[in-house]
C-alpha cells in the first residue's frame, strides 16, 4: 500500500527538500539575470557612462544581479512553501 499524504493522495515526491529549493533558487536567479539584462539593455544609459564601456558593464552586472536575487528569493520562497506545507 503506498504512503498517503494529508489529503489521502499517494505521496510520490521522492526529491529531497534541499534539492527542490536549490533548483528553484538557481533557476529563479538565471531567469532574473536574463530579465535584468533585458532591462539594462532597454533602459537609457546615463550620459556619464555613454562612452566608457567598463562602468556601463558594471552597471549592467549590478542590474542583472539585483533582478537575479529578486527572482531567486521568489523561487526559493515558493519552493519552500510548497515543500513544507
Amino acid at each position: 500500500m503506498p504512503k498517503l499524504d494529508k489529503y489521502g493522495l499517494p505521496d510520490d515526491s521522492k526529491e529531497p527538500w534541499l534539492q527542490t529549493v536549490g533548483v528553484s533558487t538557481l533557476s529563479g536567479y538565471a531567469f532574473g539575470s536574463i530579465i535584468g539584462s533585458l532591462h539594462a539593455s532597454w533602459s537609457d544609459v546615463p550620459v556619464v557612462l555613454r562612452d566608457r564601456p567598463w562602468p556601463a558593464l558594471q552597471r549592467t552586472g549590478q542590474i542583472m544581479n539585483s533582478w537575479g536575487l529578486t527572482f531567486a528569493a521568489v523561487g526559493a520562497s515558493y519552493a519552500a512553501a510548497t515543500v513544507w506545507v
